[in-house]
């Protein structure tokens, strides 16, 4: 696990430390070495549970029909296609250059 204590200019202890929560996103291209692509952090009491602050930032886990019902509005370039939806030519393109054309499970 990831620490670090010090003091801040007004004296006050502060500790740093991952809570078992990360971001990630593709970035599309080559990033340099020690690139740093995004970074957050915020002050949080003591009180406030690890837990609570990753249920705030990212939410609860879902059920699955919620997470069926929110696939319609996603783009298909970035999710599978329905059975019987055919891709446009453009979209088959895009899904080939970035590399997310993804096949359906049960197919």
């Amino acid at each position: 696990m990831a620490e670090c204590r010090h003091r801040n200019p007004y004296g006050q202890r502060v500790r740093t430390r991952y809570i078992g929560y990360c971001d990630a996103y593709r970035a599309g291209k080559s990033l340099a070495s020690g690139a740093e692509v995004f970074s957050a952090s915020e002050v949080v009491p003591r009180r406030v549970s690890d837990r609570a602050v990753v249920r705030r930032l990212i939410g609860s886990h879902e059920s699955k029909r919620a997470t069926a019902e929110r696939r319609n509005i996603l783009d298909v370039v970035f999710n599978a296609p329905a059975p019987g939806v055919a891709l446009t030519p453009y979209e088959r393109s895009f899904m080939a250059r970035h590399g997310t054309l993804k096949q359906r499970k049960d197919t």
